[in-house]
């Protein structure tokens, strides 16, 4: 269920602070209302407590300590899934930027994808030699050591 708070705390860029939110996660979509009319859009990337940093995916112009809506939407940034997005243009919030109308979809999955598991990674076992001591005593290079 969403949670709307009126103000923010602080404004530094494109970055905003909310003090006194409750119930937030990490990467959660936050939409904001400047004024009662603009639509901004902004991700929480950081939290302490009650207080979030949220990145703000427009500019910060108009955007008041007084004036902005906070609407935190409790779910993280989530993409349509279709056969028909083969081949279309979106844009960095994953939004048909073609002209070609919106995907019509059922299925929508989280851009952020799951976090690795270590215990299913194949363990690393072969050494690259460099010839560089330095580099192959301090700092061992593992064929197959990435995420």
């Amino acid at each position: 269920m969403p949670i709307e708070y009126l103000g923010l705390d602080r404004i530094n860029g494109p970055l905003v602070v909310l003090e006194g939110c409750r119930d937030a996660f990490y990467e959660e979509i936050v939409e904001f209302v400047i004024e009662g009319n603009r639509k901004k859009l902004g991700k929480i990337i950081e939290l302490y407590e009650d207080k979030a940093i949220i990145q703000v995916f427009d500019t910060t112009d108009n955007m008041g300590l007084s004036n902005t809506h906070t609407r935190l939407t409790g779910h993280p940034m989530e993409i349509s899934l279709s056969p028909d997005i083969l081949g279309r243009t979106l844009n960095g919030l994953g939004k048909p930027i073609d002209g070609l109308g919106p995907i019509a979809s059922n299925v929508k999955r989280n851009v952020n994808g799951l976090p690795l598991n270590p215990v299913r990674r194949e363990y690393p076992r072969n050494f690259i030699c460099t010839g560089i001591s330095a580099i192959d005593g301090l700092m061992t290079l593992i064929r197959g050591q990435h995420g």
